[in-house]
């Protein structure tokens, strides 16, 4: 089916009825960024396309992307959060097979964009003009599908009931990581990440104003290191550095502040660290914040 399955287990479980959020690409685009092209880029490319066409196959309803699972049992309802690596998000409380996820269409938008990269490196020239065009038409459906004017912000879409969710959580930013939000809604994103009503200082996964607000309760307000990351990395494209830098701070400091190690998620109002010790993703994000800061000693 072109899959990326969800997990392989030491004991050769595999979880092979939901994927993750595509992010392969992106990756391989910011090694090669950053390294120069080092592994075969045909073979990528080629797994690529496989998995691209899961998504369309599998995970598309009408003009948008959805998280779903091949299993039809009851454990349907929560393979289907799980997929998105949400877990228990606010943003799933009414379900989220029946959601237009704003991150998981971001996502696949940029997909699409870095295979028209990978394509005009290789030479394809016509594969790179069917990427750019899957990339405009899914950017377009984005903006006028997931915009909700009444909150002014981005954010996922039920399409059974044909109603915005209107959970505000980092999530809401992807547009700006992938470039395609137009600059008066990328300012109303920036007005949306500077008060401390909603996501400033520690960006929590769905924002302190919240009805659902937990400061410590897995994905519904402790703040994750890599939802946080995009989100900031967005406002940073967008042009506010001033913004992105204080967030850095804010972050970096709360880690830095718990002195039992690295964790999996932090109490976004104390910083105080939870879940599983010693977490390789939040390892990861910390050496992105880390970029461009000067040591001495």
């Amino acid at each position: 089916k072109g899959m990326y399955c969800d997990a392989f287990l030491f004991d050769g479980v595999q979880y092979d009825t939901i994927s993750k959020p595509p992010v392969v690409a992106w990756v391989l685009n910011e090694i090669i960024e950053r390294n120069g092209l080092c592994f075969d880029l045909k073979f990528f490319y080629n797994s690529l396309k496989k998995n691209i066409a899961f998504w369309e196959n599998f995970r598309k309803r009408d003009e948008l992307f959805k998280y779903d699972s091949f299993v039809k049992n009851e454990e349907y309802l929560m393979q289907c959060r799980n997929e998105s690596g949400w877990d228990n998000s606010v943003r799933w409380d009414l379900g989220a097979q029946n959601i237009w996820a704003i991150d998981l269409n971001c996502y696949i938008a940029y997909t699409y964009f870095i295979m028209s990269k990978f394509a005009s490196t290789l030479n394809i020239l016509e594969e790179k003009t069917a990427w750019i065009n899957k990339f405009n038409e899914l950017s377009k459906n984005i903006n006028e599908k997931l915009w909700c004017e009444e909150i002014q912000a981005y954010c996922d879409y039920n399409f059974t009931t044909n109603q915005f969710n209107k959970v505000l959580s980092p999530a809401s930013f992807m547009p700006l990581f992938v470039k395609i939000a137009p600059t008066d809604r990328a300012e109303k994103m920036k007005e949306v990440a500077e008060d401390n009503r909603k996501f400033y200082p520690y960006f929590p996964t769905v924002s302190y104003d919240s009805e659902n607000y937990s400061e410590t309760d897995y994905w519904r307000g402790p703040t994750w290191l890599n939802v946080a990351y995009f989100a900031m990395d967005g406002l940073r494209k967008y042009g506010y550095e001033e913004l992105y830098q204080s967030y850095k701070e804010n972050i970096l400091n709360m880690v830095d502040n718990e002195k039992r190690g690295l964790f999996e998620y932090y109490n976004s109002k104390t910083g105080k660290g939870l879940g599983a010790k010693q977490f390789s993703w939040s390892a990861v994000f910390i050496l992105e914040m880390l970029k461009g800061i000067e040591f001495n000693g």
